[in-house]
């Protein structure tokens, strides 16, 4: 008996023990934690990170049920996620819209796991604030909406044969590939009224364009945003069309037509302004910083093309007229792309500089094996982008010292599919969101994300792998130092056929051995 009495309190002891220490992580977890009654839905305990969150106390949430802490609108997709976690189905319920204490909502991701205590069931949820990852989302789907509008407009440009048509075209592609709500061109007009002549448009207009009476001399109709763009010779911005004084003379038609934000973009001839593309966004605060230096390539890119139009009636200039259009294009295109790599590496400054570098060694491999001019400069291209994915993983990842751990790792590794879904719309004519995708798999299967084998990978990508292999062990990082290009080299030898492409890696050997190749310190070609 006095054993089965010691049992007994070694047991409780045991117990309480366990609980005090569930309770100290439960109390001190740095995301919000709710245990709330399966049958009741109420909650019955609550750290301090979620009274935060929330803004309630202790005390208030203990008087509170799943339904209060969420939307009305959304209580039967919450209940349903609610459902599925307490059988199992589900951990984890992504973008759970959460409702606090003043009526302002968030958005969380809500990991869970079921439990029993003293014989009733309960739900442990742990909450994870993902307000700056949408916001983050959000940037980057203006700048993406932005790029591939940009790309579109430049295909555009290319083909175009027609000056009346460009128009019509480029702004129809704002709308479709944009996602803008109205579009609209107007030309300078040198009439006693300093007009601006709406000459095309595209998106929602129930005959806005028609009425709206731009001016751009400096009166009421002339200090709007596109009439300030044709005088200034600048792009003009309004965030908020219901707030902005500025919009007065056109606010109330712009808002029946679910106009929220504006920007005027100058077509300029050198220093003479000859007309104003404007675009509306149905939010507020639509253009990012991003967003608008696309917009404004676009609209440089634009008024180029108008221009050389107007110029081929004169046949005698129209093959120099027409190669610098070419060039100026092919160049606006460069010029993204760099944009982009350059963005990406700014948030990583241990990897400043490795997109460039890469590129530079695969033009040399690219050459060496013999690929045609255009096909080197497609491999360039889409070197200097490879890893436009990693703009997606947190800068405390990128740049963290010590080693990783699994879910972070991951993390990294889907930089590939990001750069591969931002990219596979942009119409190039290279293989680039295919690079981005690919440049991590590996001959026998072994890579990421997809385990292609052998010829299924394209053989750009291939080729990508290996210079990126070399650059990334002969370069410092914040987690080793510097390895050289020999080490480097000897990995390629070792695994040449099992994980990368043999013709790639002898190409590579004969650049370093028999060429002397050297990466620059800014990675530009030599």
């Amino acid at each position: 008996m006095l054993r089965d009495i010691s049992a007994r309190k070694q047991a409780e002891a045991a117990l309480r023990d366990s609980e005090a220490r569930f309770r100290g992580i439960f109390d001190h977890a740095r995301d919000g934690m709710l245990l709330a009654d399966i049958e009741t839905k109420r909650f019955q305990m609550a750290n301090d990170t979620i009274c935060r969150m929330l803004g309630y106390t202790q005390e208030e949430i203990s008087r509170l049920s799943v339904a209060d802490i969420h939307p009305a609108e959304d209580l039967a997709y919450v209940a349903q996620q609610f459902e599925r976690q307490t059988k199992g189905e589900i951990a984890l319920a992504k973008d759970i819209p959460v409702k606090r204490k003043d009526g302002s909502v968030f958005f969380a991701d809500i990991n869970s796991s079921p439990l029993t205590l003293d014989g009733r069931s309960y739900l442990i949820g742990l909450f994870r604030d993902i307000t700056e990852r949408r916001r983050a989302e959000a940037a980057l789907h203006k700048s993406n909406r932005a790029l591939k509008a940009l790309s579109a407009g430049n295909t555009v440009l290319i083909h175009a044969t027609d000056e009346d048509r460009l128009l019509r075209d480029m702004c129809r592609v704002l709308i479709e590939q944009g996602g803008y709500r109205l579009a609209w061109i107007g030309f300078v007009e040198q009439d006693a009224a300093k007009s601006v002549r709406p000459m095309a448009h595209a998106g929602l207009d129930e005959g806005y364009v028609e009425a709206l009476k731009v001016t751009w001399a400096d009166s009421d109709r002339g200090r709007g945003p596109t009439g300030t763009a044709v005088r200034s010779g600048k792009t003009q911005l309004i965030q908020d069309i219901p707030a902005d004084p500025v919009f007065a003379p056109w606010r109330e038609e712009a808002i029946r037509r679910g106009y929220k934000a504006k920007i005027s973009l100058p077509l300029r001839d050198d220093d003479e302004v000859f007309g104003a593309l404007s675009i509306y966004s149905a939010e507020v605060n639509a253009f990012t910083k991003e967003e608008i230096a696309l917009l404004e390539e676009l609209a440089d890119d634009l008024a180029f093309g108008i221009l050389t139009l107007r110029t081929r009636a004169e046949r005698d200039r129209l093959q120099e007229q027409h190669l610098r259009a070419v060039e100026r294009l092919k160049q606006a295109l460069v010029g993204t792309i760099q944009a982009v790599a350059a963005t990406v590496e700014k948030r990583d400054p241990y990897t400043a500089g490795h997109q460039q570098r890469v590129a530079q060694l695969c033009v040399a491999i690219g050459q060496e094996l013999g690929l045609d001019p255009e096909r080197v400069e497609g491999l360039r291209l889409g070197a200097l982008i490879h890893d436009i994915g990693k703009i997606y993983v947190p800068a405390e990842i990128l740049n963290r010292p010590g080693r990783l751990t699994a879910a972070e790792f991951e993390i990294i590794k889907s930089h590939t599919q990001v750069g591969y879904d931002i990219i596979k719309d942009v119409k190039f004519s290279w293989p680039i969101a295919e690079m981005i995708l690919q440049h991590h798999e590996r001959q026998d299967g072994s890579g990421y994300p997809h385990g292609l084998k052998g010829e299924a990978i394209v053989h750009e990508a291939r080729i990508l792998a290996v210079a990126d292999v070399i650059e990334a062990m002969s370069a410092h990082r914040p987690y080793r130092p510097a390895r050289g290009v020999g080490p480097a080299l000897e990995e390629l030898r070792q695994n040449r056929g099992r994980y990368y492409d043999p013709e790639a890696v002898d190409a590579c050997i004969k650049v370093f051995q028999r060429d002397k190749f050297q990466f620059d310190a800014a990675g530009l070609a030599q």
